[in-house]
């Protein structure tokens, strides 16, 4: 009966994310292609990151979940320096300060989330500019070969993981993440 279930529960997944996918086809006029899901959601994640920046106040932004965990200066500037950083391996200049080390330094709100929103915005506007035809391009990532494609996927797939972060951080704190209220 178990793997009956099992199956019944995998089938009734398929169904759903079929569902979805059609549902989301449809909305964008069933143009639907990789470049636009990934700016789709590289936006969904953006909106919520600086939302989050935002809406934490100023002096939480040094707190931390616990001893050796990073706090929510260095999450928010973790996701600045990633998104610079994996621009750079597909051949966009990274910026001057844009190293963990200078990063490192950066704790006040007031810094953050102008960083954050430019740092959005760049990888916004890269994915945007970019041809897909050179998506194929081999880059090293990580001491790996890797296309491009998949390095603006890790980019939007880092983002998400990290907003889930700020997002508990916010609730541990008692703050209702705005897109909540």
């Amino acid at each position: 009966m178990t793997c009956y279930n099992n199956l019944m529960s995998t089938l009734l997944l398929s169904l759903v994310l079929a569902l979805a996918a059609t549902a989301l086809s449809a909305q964008d006029g069933g143009k639907s292609d990789l470049k636009s899901d990934l700016l789709r959601e590289l936006k969904y994640a953006q909106q919520r990151a600086v939302d989050l920046a935002e809406a934490v106040p100023a002096e939480k932004y040094s707190w931390r979940p616990m001893e050796g965990v990073a706090s929510f200066a260095e999450v928010f500037m973790h996701l600045v320096t990633n998104k610079h950083y994996l621009l750079g391996v597909t051949g966009v200049p990274v910026p001057d300060g844009a190293s963990r080390e200078q990063a490192a330094k950066i704790k006040d709100k007031e810094q953050i989330v102008p960083l954050l929103k430019e740092a959005y915005a760049k990888a916004i506007d890269a994915i945007e500019k970019s041809d897909p035809a050179d998506w194929d391009r081999e880059v090293d990532f990580f001491w790996k070969p890797a296309r491009v494609s998949t390095v603006y996927t890790r980019l939007v797939m880092h983002s998400q993981e990290h907003v889930g972060q700020l997002i508990a951080y916010a609730r541990m704190n008692h703050i209702v993440p705005p897109w909540s209220k």
